[in-house]
């Protein structure tokens, strides 16, 4: 299984931080919430290095994002 982790992120305006993960090419899905969480964003890339750089060097680097929880993926069925 290739590496894999949803982002729960809270943003400033959802719907632009939305449309700009969308042109990465580790963001998978990306859906808007409703509740503590505006923004879901789904990530795969071959290694969890590159997950956890996009995170720390894309994700949370971006001003409109206030805040992000990450959820690793252990096993799918």
């Amino acid at each position: 299984m290739a590496a894999m982790a949803y982002v729960l992120i809270s943003a400033r305006n959802e719907q632009e931080v939305a449309k700009k993960l969308m042109n990465f090419d580790l963001v998978s899905e990306v859906h808007e919430l409703f509740g503590q969480w505006e923004i879901i964003v789904k990530l795969e890339a071959e290694e969890m290095a590159s997950i956890q750089d996009f995170i720390n060097n894309t994700i949370r680097a971006d001003k409109e994002i206030q805040g992000t929880e990450t959820l690793i993926v252990s096993d799918v069925f």
